[in-house]
């Protein structure tokens, strides 16, 4: 349960570590491109106010323009474009390539004549950012190449993705070799709750011995009345519920471990299981449909395995109404694994939000019904253990009135 609780902390911090890091990520790269468009468009439209040209005194330039643009005395020589203008009839009749020296005649028609087909007044095409003017019947294109842009900005996506790979792997590390000391709490929290059962389950045991005892010489000497037999099925109710919580505090104590395994026949263990509720459903009765498929072999607990069919079993019989049916399946599942199944039929049908909390310790969706019953909401929360213990899952499904626990062990 630690290990499975720290590597959800791990789980968890990195999760929102990376939905972070992906929403940073995008809001700079974002921010940069926009900002770059930005630029671009800028010193397009400063190349349309002087005609087609970019000035070559650019201190001539308005002054918050140049700021804005981050415009300096090489920016003219750096900056390279080409214009196209075109006649009433949309036909090119100018083409100035002054600026540029990779583009020719023809490719600077062919760009202006997608520009006009897309009408869009700024768009892109290829490297080239571009704007539409009107100029009385004709038109002014200008495009300005944007490729060394672009590969700045492939350049810095590459960069802070690598940048935050690396941070990313390196908090990973941290997150783990301190994820320890951040659940260390819950641990000695989970570790204190279950001395403190065990604790209290022996020093509870000896006041019950000590009044069972007691009980009996009174009955010895005046004989049992409705009363010590009251206090009787109260002791033993106590020892019982003792009983079951020393068992899930013992249980959750052991390091279950793959390798102290060995193969099980699920089969003879479910069987044997439920032959020994054949004289309680029958003193109930109430009846078991038992279906197990032969040779059903896992690597597991054995005692748990006994214990976990036993739990199942037992809540079967005492949450189903008298001339009812309790049915146990056993399947093979996965070829190496093993699908057992026991379902039965109930008076008060949990709803769907409760069933889930029926593994929950101390949960029980009808307490008026367990009490009867004798139920305390440990026997289902024990199961769920044995079984996550065992790398498998446990589920509750309800069909009408009808309640099926289904186990997959692998």
């Amino acid at each position: 349960m630690i290990r499975r609780l720290r590597w959800r902390f791990i789980f968890s911090a990195m999760s929102a570590l990376l939905l972070v890091m992906m929403v940073l990520l995008g809001a700079i790269n974002g921010l940069a491109y926009w900002q770059n468009i930005d630029k671009i468009d800028g010193l397009i439209d400063l190349i349309a106010t002087h005609e087609g040209r970019l000035p070559q005194n650019i201190h001539a330039a308005d002054g918050k323009l140049r700021k804005e643009l981050k415009l300096s005395a090489e920016t003219p020589y750096e900056t390279r474009y080409f214009t196209v203008r075109l006649n009433g009839e949309d036909r090119p009749y100018a083409v100035n390539l002054s600026n540029i020296a990779g583009t020719g005649s023809d490719r600077a028609k062919i760009l202006a004549r997608m520009a006009l087909n897309s009408d869009k007044p700024r768009g892109s095409l290829d490297h080239f950012r571009y704007r539409v003017i009107q100029e009385g019947k004709g038109k002014l294109l200008i495009f300005l190449d944007t490729q060394n842009e672009a590969n700045l900005r492939r350049e810095f996506i590459r960069n802070s993705l690598s940048v935050s790979i690396v941070a990313f792997f390196a908090t990973f590390i941290l997150v783990v070799l301190f994820s320890k000391r951040a659940v260390q709490p819950i641990i000695d929290n989970h570790n204190l709750q279950r001395r403190f059962i065990s604790d209290a389950g022996h020093e509870l045991k000896t006041p019950l011995s000590i009044i069972s005892a007691n009980v009996d010489i009174l009955e010895l000497t005046g004989g049992q009345s409705e009363w010590t037999e009251s206090i009787h099925r109260q002791v033993d109710r106590m020892n019982s519920l003792i009983g079951e919580l020393l068992k899930l505090s013992t249980m959750e104590d052991r390091a279950m471990r793959p390798r102290d395994y060995e193969l099980q026949d699920l089969s003879q263990i479910t069987e044997e299981i439920a032959e020994s509720f054949q004289p309680v459903a029958q003193h109930d009765k109430k009846a078991l449909a038992i279906a197990i498929e032969p040779n059903v072999r896992i690597l597991a607990d054995g005692q748990s395995l006994a214990n976990l069919v036993s739990v199942l079993v037992d809540n079967a019989l005492k949450y189903s109404p008298q001339d009812s049916t309790v049915e146990i399946a056993l399947h093979s599942h996965n070829r190496q694994g093993a699908r057992l199944s026991v379902s039965n039929t109930c008076l008060n049908p949990p709803n769907v939000a409760e069933l889930n909390r029926l593994f929950e310790r101390f949960y029980r969706a009808d307490p008026s019904r367990a009490r009867q019953s004798g139920g305390f909401g440990i026997g289902l929360s024990m199961a769920k253990a044995i079984v996550q213990a065992h790398k498998g899952q446990v589920t509750a499904d309800l069909q009408d009135d009808r309640i099926t626990f289904t186990v997959l062990l692998p």
